[in-house]
């Protein structure tokens, strides 16, 4: 009886141990409360998954990023990146409606312009090839002597090949 209670005794002292640890193991890993939803981590966590190609995971963390940082300077790429990732896995709808809100949202800089571009790839991976032209010549119309204005070219190329 008396190894019962003492065995009882010890798991229950253990237990309230490990709960009174339990705040400091949910702080993060800054020791601050919400140190793991810090931008420059989750940005750079779900950028390393996206480039080891997690694209489903890293497309949850730059959800996460937008989220506790709706009014981070980088909120815009990452959005793009999540795009990016959805357009890999085939999530079309999706990748191209945040293209087409980033494409036309003249604050992004450089980013307008890729995304503009990226919207027209999508539309072509959709097979919406009469959007998908329109698109490439209004990209070639704006910036064309942009990195991106060869690729444009070619798959203007393409696309006729296919229309025609």
């Amino acid at each position: 009886m008396n190894s019962l209670l003492f065995l009882l005794a010890t798991r229950v002292l253990l237990t309230l141990w490990l709960l009174n640890l339990f705040p400091l193991v949910s702080m993060g890993w800054s020791g601050e409360a919400g140190g793991y939803r810090d931008a420059a981590s989750l940005k750079g966590f779900a950028d390393t998954l996206f480039l080891e190609g997690h694209y489903y995971p890293a497309m949850m963390e730059y959800e996460r990023f937008c989220y506790f940082h709706p009014h981070h300077p980088e909120k815009p790429r990452a959005q793009f990146n999540s795009a990016r990732a959805m357009k890999i896995t085939g999530d079309y709808p999706s990748a191209l409606a945040i293209f087409t809100a980033l494409a036309f949202d003249s604050q992004n800089g450089a980013l307008t312009i890729e995304a503009s571009f990226e919207r027209a790839e999508v539309l072509f991976l959709m097979e919406e090839y009469p959007s998908a032209l329109t698109q490439y010549e209004a990209f070639l119309t704006g910036y064309p002597d942009h990195p991106l204005a060869e690729r444009a070219r070619s798959a203007i190329k393409k696309l006729y090949q296919v229309t025609h």
